[in-house]
């Protein structure tokens, strides 16, 4: 029995070819995640600067519309103090 658990010298080639295969197979698994994590970094850096550029043109819409907003308050109260106006003369 002590004798099954030796190793046979004519595996131990075998043995290292198997281990240099698992090993090359690590190594390009790994590059192929390594690959993943760029292509998803490069993805949420494309995400970012499209909520970016969301943020800025919605800020604009309401800055707009504020604006529009504003001028129209603004037209109603001349058009208020004219009315004003031309009741005191």
């Amino acid at each position: 029995m002590a004798n099954e658990d030796r190793a046979d010298p004519l595996s131990v080639p075998q043995s290292r070819a198997a281990a240099d295969q698992a090993f090359a197979e690590l190594v390009e698994q790994q590059q192929r995640t390594i690959g993943q994590i760029e292509t998803i970094t490069r993805h949420a850096r494309h995400v970012l600067a499209a909520q970016e550029r969301l943020a800025d043109a919605e800020a604009a819409h309401r800055l707009t519309h504020l604006r529009s907003s504003m001028s129209e308050e603004g037209a109603g109260s001349a058009a208020a103090a004219e009315s004003d106006a031309s009741c005191l003369e």
